[in-house]
């Protein structure tokens, strides 16, 4: 089985080392006031004061950061990452929620981010507001939908952000599919060495990203291995057409594949059929009057199991 992918702690890591060229890719309109010459500090602390105790406790990707803008002054900027695939109707609220309560704590005005994960085209909520009697309050905020910057048939010319290849990878990982998976990861990986091999910290951090969210059966690393290897040493760096599901690769990899599966199968009916051959042996054997020393010897014998297997599998199929 297949470990659960941790979308919160990926994106959580990604976004700390790589925090300007994330504000470049999904607000653009936010990294123009910010002066990026000078440092940006993540405020953690800060954070978890005005965070609900469960999400404190969780490992929440929600960052918040002081920067400078290009005017000289120092501004705090949160960041909520909302990673689900359904509709919070809260999520509105719990923005203003977690502005005030910054602004009451600390007195600071904060610049308030939202990336939403979710595949609903329409559904956008960038606003709070609230009408009762006269009194009125309406809270504006910036957001970005991942599926807005989704190409999956992104090609390397097109690529100028390795932002692109977080998207790209979350939204194969979103879909939660086995066949092909293989392919993709090698081709993902492809555009990344490609276009950002030069840069050490960037290839190395967007790399594990990808191995964090595409995760390959075992029997399939091997020869994921193999392929980026050859693709780091720039020996061999696979073209578009390698990656059809029609390609000799891939129909490689779908024998193997299936392969791996009929031998899985295979080895649990084995196991099936031997569970079954123990139980009707030691109930004969016991039928017949034979001893509970003799039927372990037996069981040691024909079967190979350890006397505590041995015993076990008596105290399972004919308890006392």
């Amino acid at each position: 089985m297949r470990r659960k992918i941790d979308f919160d702690n990926a994106w959580k890591q990604l976004i700390t080392k790589h925090f300007k060229d994330f504000v470049d890719f999904f607000y653009p309109q936010v990294s123009k006031w910010i002066d990026w010459q000078r440092e940006f500090n993540f405020l953690d602390k800060e954070l978890e004061q005005i965070l609900p105790s469960n999400k404190i406790k969780k490992k929440y990707a929600d960052k918040l950061v002081q920067v400078y803008l290009k005017d000289g002054t120092k501004r705090w900027v949160l960041l909520h990452l909302e990673i689900q695939n359904y509709k919070d109707e809260n999520i509105a609220k719990r923005m203003f929620t977690y502005y005030y309560k910054i602004l009451d704590k600390y007195d600071k005005e904060v610049i308030s981010l939202l990336l939403l994960t979710d595949n609903s085209k329409n559904w956008r909520p960038n606003n709070y507001s609230l009408d009762l009697c006269g009194t009125t309050m309406k809270f504006n905020y910036n957001i970005a939908k991942l599926i807005d910057f989704c190409d999956e048939n992104i090609t390397n010319e097109k690529i100028h952000s390795p932002f692109q290849i977080a998207v790209l990878t979350h939204s194969i990982a979103n879909k939660n599919k086995k066949d092909d998976l293989i392919i993709e990861k090698i081709k993902i990986f492809s555009l990344l060495a490609r276009k950002f091999n030069y840069n050490k910290s960037v290839f190395y951090d967007f790399k594990v990203f990808i191995d964090w969210l595409l995760i390959l059966p075992d029997y399939l690393n091997k020869e994921y291995n193999k392929r980026i290897k050859n693709i780091e040493k720039g020996e061999k760096v696979m073209t578009d057409l390698e990656f059809l599901a029609g390609s000799q690769f891939g129909k490689e990899v779908k024998k193997e594949v299936k392969k791996e599966v009929k031998k899985e199968v295979k080895k649990e009916v084995k196991k099936e059929v031997k569970k079954e051959a123990i139980k009707v042996l030691i109930e004969s054997l016991f039928s017949f009057g034979i001893s509970r020393e003799d039927v372990i010897h037996t069981l040691r014998t024909k079967y190979r199991l350890s006397k505590k297997n041995a015993i076990d599998s008596i105290n399972e199929y004919l308890p006392a």
